[in-house]
């Protein structure tokens, strides 16, 4: 069973550089899509191998499965969250500072704003003065994280 994990988490960890060349030699055009399929055929060369070595083994192929999709899912969070893009409007800001309301300027009513400002607060994400967002320093060193990851997959999001 030591062997099976050991076996998964070596194709998983051979597969994370492949992605990253893929997505930054590529357009992020279908990023899901495209990190879907570099999965697949990773699975598909671990069964090859395991094959070749005449010891097919279906835990194996689960774990880097799960492995896989729980890795996409955490950089797929990191891509498209909502109060990171609250964040990060923040931070481009020029005067580093917004109004309460301004936030309506990017993002809908319905995308529960004033539940993630009160979670951002609570969370130490930002401070509010006389109805003015300030972004702490534990949130600008997130967003340092978040756009490393964002430059690594070559996925800067297009400026609205």
């Amino acid at each position: 069973m030591w062997s099976s994990l050991i076996m998964a988490v070596e194709f998983f960890v051979i597969a994370i550089p492949i992605h990253i060349l893929i997505c930054r030699l590529t357009s992020s055009y279908k990023f899901i899509s495209k990190s879907v399929l570099i999965g697949f055929f990773v699975l598909l060369f671990l069964c090859g191998y395991q094959h070749q070595t005449s010891s097919v083994d279906f835990v194996s192929m689960y774990v880097f499965s799960t492995l896989w999709f729980s890795y996409l899912m955490i950089v797929l969070a990191l891509i498209k969250s909502t109060t990171l893009k609250m964040l990060d409007a923040l931070a481009k800001n020029v005067n580093g500072e917004l109004h309460v309301n301004e936030f309506t300027r990017f993002f809908h009513k319905d995308e529960g704003l004033k539940n993630r400002l009160i979670t951002m607060k609570m969370n130490g994400f930002i401070s509010i003065h006389h109805e003015k967002l300030y972004l702490t320093q534990r949130a600008q060193k997130t967003l340092s994280f978040v756009d490393f990851i964002r430059r690594l997959f070559a996925l800067v999001e297009k400026q609205t």
